[in-house]
């Protein structure tokens, strides 16, 4: 028959146990939770510049694009563009993030929608 402290020691000990594989899966949960399998990658100098191509730099005015900006502007914008992609998101999604923040100027091309669209081919349809 076991007495009344060595019953509590035993408890205490099962406690422990339980109590440290607690802390750690939550330790673990902590380290992996917001991890993404995409947004540790590598992103290539062609697969930055296939969008940095597509958006003009306001470093440089809006005469060229963030591919070609040597302005310090530029470069953070690229740096931007290059996390976005590696968290995953599409050309279309970062083309949108900069155009709500900086307007349609942003954009290297004219949006294929509405007027945009319809003024941009215009002058087109005339000569015909």
């Amino acid at each position: 028959m076991l007495t009344n402290g060595t019953e509590l020691n035993m408890k205490n000990k099962v406690d422990q146990k339980g109590m440290s594989g607690k802390i750690f899966f939550l330790i673990f949960l902590f380290l992996f939770s917001g991890s993404n399998a995409s947004y540790g990658r590598e992103v290539s100098r062609m697969e930055l510049e296939k969008v940095t191509d597509l958006i003009m730099s306001p470093g440089c005015n809006y005469v060229y694009t963030l591919t070609n900006c040597p302005s310090p502007q530029a470069d953070q914008m690229r740096e931007l563009v290059k996390d976005r992609i590696k968290k995953g998101e599409s050309t279309e999604e970062i083309l949108s993030y900069f155009e709500d923040v900086y307007g349609l100027k942003i954009l290297a091309q004219p949006s294929k929608k509405g007027f945009y669209f319809i003024a941009w081919w215009f002058p087109y349809f005339l000569i015909l």
